[in-house]
């Protein structure tokens, strides 16, 4: 039996999204969750009381990183990380697997373990299962995840089964190393994007007593497609009884995807890492408060929003901090960041209960991929193309009047609240000019007047963009000259219009 006491409160006919709790040693958590990233045993730029209030139930903190710094010794002499840090609810501490995966160059992996150098003074470090699951236990958190090898998600299938096999070997022994311990330990799917290695990743670990089941290996390479495929492959081989936890993913839509695909729990760096980034999520989707569109916006991020950033800020306050480069900017950015990813997970669980979570996710699935819908960057009506197209015509027109220095600018502006722009010309005509002496130089297989016959200007002819444009397509229709050789020079003398 699972020591999560994990139990399914809602289920649906048309999809796999499904609701829950769970009990770990300090809390009753409620599923679908997203559980913040606190590597360090901090979450980045925010304070306990902050994520006390955006609601977040469970924190990720990492076992590579509290292993070197400060250390198991350190943690077992204090009490643990829940005295250590105040946080009175619930952490998962990844096994560092995945950051061992993200040194190539500094790390060696044996049956026995992984041999790697610390980023902090270059002492070399081995880490086995046994010794992650003890230092696991020396922070005290409330979920233990196995160590395991990850590799990108784009290798061939020999080397994904290498890695795989090798990850269940140290499954068995992560969990023979957590012996009587009320902690909770879980397996993790591998098998990159392989449906036979994922199917037998799952079938092996289901044999053994998880707590409940990580699919890992995935967002290190893979397609979207592909990663909405493997989630839902994965999650049909997983038991109904046991929760099923997507690591490293995402952002909104990918949490919706994967809800929607019958993943319960999540974690990523995304809503603290994109605030530091001036990145602001909503339910309409993303803002880059660090463009000049909201510089004087009066606005908060979103007024339906209740956290505490969106009740006092504007939008013009945060761009001027990310643009003075204050640090409270990405603090008060990571603050409604925290708190939509709490509330997604909230009006997701809602959704499942009373039955309208399709109707919930067919509504957002466009919605939460917008950027600056109110400002899109790039409107749909621009064909930029098209438009350097105009441009040459119209310069073309005024030269065609004789206006040789012709120049025509453009200014685009975004019409607020709409999916359109208004373009304003104007134009630099300068004088009148008229051809002067014409000469033709570098001809070796031909004539001169050869040259001369194809050109439709003439000296004293008033000057004509059209006619230099033919002129020009004229001589390379003779076929003397190689592609892009022949160059129309004009030479005007100081004081004169030709």
């Amino acid at each position: 039996m699972s020591r999560l006491n994990f139990k399914v409160e809602a289920k649906l006919d048309d999809s796999r999204a499904r609701a829950a709790r769970l009990k770990t040693l300090h809390n009753e958590v409620l599923t679908p969750t997203f559980m913040p990233v606190g590597t360090h045993a901090n979450v980045r730029n925010q304070t306990f009381d902050v994520l006390e209030t955006v609601g977040a139930q469970v924190l990720l903190a990492n076992t590579y990183h509290l292993h070197l710094k400060p250390g198991p010794k350190f943690f077992k002499e204090f009490g643990g990380i829940h005295k250590f840090t105040t946080w009175k609810k619930s952490f998962l501490t990844d096994s560092g697997g995945f950051q061992i995966f993200c040194m190539p160059q500094d790390r060696k992996i044996t049956e026995e373990g992984a041999r790697f150098k610390s980023y902090l003074n270059g002492d070399e470090i081995f880490l086995s299962p046994e010794q992650s699951i003890e230092t696991q236990k020396a922070i005290g958190s409330d979920i233990m995840m196995v160590l395991d090898e990850c590799v990108p998600s784009t290798v061939e299938h020999s080397r994904a089964k290498e890695a795989m096999e090798l990850t269940h070997r140290w499954a068995l022994r992560s969990l023979e190393a957590r012996g009587d311990s009320l902690q909770s330990i879980f397996g993790i799917v591998q098998g990159a994007c392989f449906k036979d290695l994922r199917k037998e990743s799952a079938n092996f670990l289901t044999e053994h007593p998880f707590d409940g089941f990580a699919i890992g290996g995935l967002a290190v390479g893979e397609t979207k497609d592909e990663r909405e495929e493997f989630t839902g492959f994965c999650t049909e081989l997983l038991p109904q009884d046991l929760p099923r936890y997507l690591m490293g993913v995402g952002t909104p839509i990918d949490l919706l995807e994967a809800v929607h695909r019958g993943v319960d729990m999540f974690d990523c760096i995304i809503p603290t890492a994109h605030a530091e980034q001036g990145l602001a999520y909503t339910f309409d989707g993303r803002l880059k408060l660090v463009r000049g569109v909201y510089k004087t916006s009066e606005d908060p991020i979103d007024k339906n929003c209740p956290c505490s950033t969106c009740k006092r800020y504007s939008k013009a306050y945060l761009h001027h901090l990310f643009k003075s480069h204050e640090l409270s900017g990405s603090h008060l950015l990571g603050i409604h960041n925290l708190h939509f990813y709490q509330e997604l997970m909230k009006t997701m669980r809602t959704a499942i209960i009373d039955g309208s979570f399709m109707k919930l996710y067919k509504d957002l699935r466009d919605r939460l991929i917008q950027d600056d819908p109110e400002f899109p960057n790039n409107p749909p009506l621009i064909k930029r193309k098209k438009l350097r197209k105009d441009i040459q015509s119209l310069t073309e027109m005024y030269q065609d009047k004789g206006y040789a220095f012709a120049n025509v600018l453009r200014t685009i502006q975004v019409v607020p609240g709409e999916t359109k722009v208004d373009i304003q010309f104007s134009f630099e005509k300068g004088k009148i000019a008229y051809f002067g002496k014409i000469s033709v130089k570098g001809i070796t297989k031909t004539r001169d007047k050869v040259i001369r016959r194809e050109l439709k200007i003439r000296e004293g002819m008033r000057f004509s963009g059209s006619a230099m444009r033919e002129s020009k397509s004229n001589v390379n229709r003779l076929g003397f000259f190689e592609p892009g050789s022949v160059i129309f020079n004009s030479v005007t003398n100081r004081g004169k219009d030709d």
